[in-house]
């Protein structure tokens, strides 16, 4: 790899964590920090969600987000944004780790260098795979860490006892982060026993390892929730023998070709579905489809559907593309001839410029809009009986997590709502957040004296307002009442 390749990649992956605030699903704020927050004492285990409730999750990401708390305050650092942060460069961290053994795992891979090259630049650099390597969520570390186990398997040629041991620990901590990817181990673990027929002892000695650490997990899970429980257990029993999972949203069953396709690096990525069968049918017998069919068939066949299942195999979507792509060059002369060299040049280099505005984004767009709600406009303020905080959507915003100062949140359904919540005559200060312009709109409407106090629009994005698109768009805003009464 260019050594200028690494070190840029370094500086997005920490611009990102700096900027990339927040979470890219509820699940992580509300599985993971919101838990972790209910240790730390800033809320009521009763006031989480279900999951909670039913012991369902691991407790090993709630664990860190705990244990790195107390770090922070004895350097005197208190915010938890700048927790959140650690936890993000951490994640990010974790991911530039095993992104690089995946790159250097596939250096025999390839026999045209230049695809290797182009391979080993969308892995580094993928805007996709950077947001994800930026979040504190199960499906990132799991997808670093069964990464890491992966690659760390494949440089082991010698196989030797220290790398077997540390394969082990990855793939045991992958399990402990999410347990769907136990689906890729399954399908890697059949590939090493059917295919590379590895010596028994070697993948007892990676077994073991897994188990020891999924055992430690049972401790972390019992810290948790404060008895010994079997989060794994909970977990198929409620979403699959009791079907809970089939009371989500259902999609159809093109769901996710049709996603991958357009909502990853258009146009390259419009070819995927094709070279992802292409790459199953060809490489039969390698690792990469061993591990993938069995993980997209399950996901696939579960009525609900979120693209953010299948992020385990994300980094693997370079590799499928170019090698599938490398290998149908070579046997299809047609793909030979110059003009279609020619526009599939120019299809790389046009999807690497998409992908490097959607990088641009990544790395100056929060993920959240409600976590960058509470960074840029309510850190500042001090728990206070003397002010209070209205909204129309405070379930979306209530984050025990970030509200340390246990700020007063009222939700309300309309304007006609805000005087009758103002009942403590010591009231002196109101303020309203807003998430769209029509809430905004009635406030004028009433007859409220209200002003801007705070939004978390950046200026530079307001410039670029074509077609009026920030009166449309979900944006946090905060208002002062000036006659509250």
């Amino acid at each position: 790899m260019n050594r200028k390749w690494i070190v840029l990649a370094i500086l997005v992956h920490i611009i990102a964590a700096w900027y990339s605030v927040g979470h890219y699903h509820d699940d992580e704020y509300h599985q993971i920090l919101n838990f972790a927050a209910a240790k730390l004492g800033q809320t009521d285990t009763e006031a989480l969600q279900w999951e909670y409730q039913n012991r369902l999750r691991a407790g090993l990401q709630p664990f860190i987000a705990s244990i790195t708390k107390p770090l922070l305050t004895a350097v005197k650092i208190d915010s938890p944004f700048v927790h959140a942060f650690l936890l993000r460069l951490l994640s990010a961290g974790l991911g530039l780790l095993a992104i690089g053994l995946f790159i250097k795992s596939l250096t025999s891979e390839f026999e045209n260098r230049m695809i290797y090259q182009w391979t080993a630049f969308f892995l580094l650099f993928f805007w996709l795979q950077v947001f994800l390597n930026v979040r504190f969520s199960s499906e990132g570390w799991a997808t670093s860490l069964f990464l890491s186990g992966y690659s760390i398997y494949r440089l082991n040629s010698a196989k030797t006892i220290p790398l077997l041991l540390l394969t082990g620990l990855f793939f045991g901590l992958t399990f402990l982060a999410r347990y769907q990817v136990g689906l890729m181990l399954l399908g890697l673990g059949l590939w090493m026993i059917l295919v590379r027929r590895e010596r028994f002892q070697d993948i007892s000695i990676m077994i073991i390892m897994s188990f020891l650490i999924v055992a430690a997990g049972f401790f972390i899970d019992w810290w948790l929730y404060n008895e010994p429980v079997l989060t794994t257990w909970n977990y198929l029993r409620t979403n699959l023998l009791e079907g809970r999972v089939e009371a989500f949203t259902h999609e159809p069953w093109w769901f996710y070709f049709y996603y991958a396709a357009v909502q990853l690096i258009p146009p390259i990525t419009l070819l995927f579905p094709f070279a992802l069968l292409v790459f199953w049918w060809i490489f039969r017998k390698h690792p990469i489809t061993w591990l993938t069919l069995p993980f997209v068939l399950f996901h696939n066949y579960l009525g609900h559907k979120e693209m953010r299942f299948l992020f385990p195999m994300l980094p693997f979507v370079p590799v499928i593309l170019s090698m599938a792509m490398e290998r149908l060059y070579q046997r299809v002369h047609f793909l030979q001839k110059a003009s279609i060299t020619r526009l599939l040049r120019y299809t790389l280099y046009l999807s690497a410029g998409i992908n490097t505005i959607l990088l641009l984004l990544v790395m100056t767009l929060p993920a959240s809009k409600e976590v960058a709600m509470w960074k840029t406009c309510l850190a500042d303020f001090k728990s206070s009986t003397s002010e209070l905080f209205l909204s129309f959507d405070a379930d979306e915003l209530a984050a025990a997590f970030y509200n340390v100062n246990q700020l007063q949140l009222r939700a309300i359904d309309s304007v006609d709502d805000i005087k009758s919540s103002i009942t403590t005559s010591d009231i002196e200060h109101v303020y309203i957040a807003t998430r769209r312009a029509k809430q905004a709109k009635g406030l004028a409407a009433s007859g409220l004296d209200y002003s801007l106090h705070c939004e978390i629009t950046p200026s530079w994005l307001q410039l670029l307002n074509v077609n009026d698109w920030t009166s449309r768009a979900s944006l946090w805003r905060l208002w002062k009442l000036d006659q509250a009464r």
